[in-house]
């Protein structure tokens, strides 16, 4: 009997064998056993860090589900590094895996209206540039201005919020003196000579911008004298001046009706771009290179994929994952300036202005 019942569950195995193998239980590959010789994976909220739960997350051609900690396995070693991952409320997300990036962060969305405007408003044709606000931006008080303790201490506070809302990627630093490279903070007399204007009308937004006759990548914030000290004024300025524009769902960068804080979406929007340092392509494809890759050149991965993941840059530190430009660039908004600017100055390096009068009617 006991040789019958052993005869009788090995052809059982055999059917099951032949049948195929069952679909993968939440937070496991088909077939696994075990934790050994694989990596575990977990996908977050980048906005709450919490694991989210039911994710399909997707490697090498298999599909698994996240456990309720947000976890999944998958072998230490894969034939490529590309991760596509999806669920309900975020942003489908494709990134690198790796043993020292296993920690995968997604992009949360409200609704339908919330994703076509975090499109709209964050991504500058359709892409984040890893080198957008990638060093603080330098920023002055004009001469007249550098006795008012009332403007310094608004300011300072504006620039303190952005770079803890923005978790550190929107920074500002304070200089003495007007830089080679950044922003100073004026009081706008009448007439009001601007160069461009911002999206809001100045009795609204209470500033515009005047770009300097000398020196080119220098832009002097002219604020109504009423608004020096408001706090809603110098945030709204502030962003405006990083090239970060109007959208249109409510908020304080609302392009009709601007409230007078910032709204719960902007805050999650500007928190994740702190946690997407590296370029990212919409809606949040990673930009891959070639030491992060096992296995060589991935050709299911588009060829704009040329950097590095930027959860694998957060892991690793950016002194590791290649140098960093001497200036941060910034990405253009109102209006598209590159358009007006002779060819070749929006991919050169910063520098001073050229004196020429042929430069200075292509910028003004």
């Amino acid at each position: 009997m006991a040789l019958l019942s052993r005869l009788a569950a090995f052809g059982l195995i055999l059917i099951a064998v032949a049948c195929g193998r069952s679909p993968a239980a939440p937070g496991q590959l088909p077939g696994s056993t075990g934790p050994a010789g694989q990596t575990t994976f977990t996908i977050s909220s980048g906005e709450t860090g919490e694991p989210v739960a039911g994710a399909t997350v997707t490697a090498s051609g298999t599909q698994v589900l996240t456990n309720a900690a947000g976890e999944v396995r998958f072998p230490a070693t894969l034939p490529n590094c590309a991760i596509d991952v999806k669920a309900a409320g975020f942003l489908d997300r494709r990134t690198c895996g790796s043993s020292i990036a296993r920690q995968i962060t997604l992009w949360p969305i409200a609704n339908a209206d919330e994703e076509e405007d975090t499109r709209r408003w964050i991504f500058h044709y359709d892409r984040i540039d890893g080198r957008y606000w990638r060093g603080p931006t330098q920023i002055a008080l004009g001469p007249e201005l550098m006795a008012r303790a009332d403007v310094a201490e608004t300011w300072r506070a504006a620039t303190d919020t952005l770079d803890q809302v923005s978790r550190g990627r929107i920074k500002f630093q304070w200089v003495t003196s007007a830089p080679e490279e950044g922003l100073v903070l004026e009081a706008a007399v009448m007439p009001l000579k601007c160069s461009v204007a911002p999206p809001w009308p100045y009795e609204i937004g209470g500033f515009c911008v005047r770009y300097d006759d000398r020196v080119y990548y220098l832009d002097r914030l002219r604020v109504a004298p009423e608004r020096l000290t408001d706090a809603t004024t110098a945030l709204r300025a502030l962003l405006s001046g990083v090239g970060i524009g109007p959208h249109t769902l409510p908020g304080l960068l609302n392009a009709n009706r601007p409230d007078s804080a910032l709204s719960g979406f902007e805050r999650k929007t500007l928190g994740m771009l702190g946690l997407r340092p590296r370029t990212v392509v919409w809606p949040t494809t990673i930009t891959f290179s070639e030491s992060v890759r096992s296995g060589g050149r991935d050709t299911s991965i588009p060829p704009v994929v040329t950097g590095v993941d930027d959860d694998v840059y957060r892991a690793r530190g950016p002194g590791r994952s290649g140098p960093t430009p001497s200036h941060s660039r910034r990405p253009v908004r109102w209006p598209d300036l590159c358009s007006t600017r002779p060819e070749g100055w929006c991919a050169a390096p910063r520098s001073r202005r050229p004196t020429s009068s042929k430069a200075s009617v292509a910028r003004h």
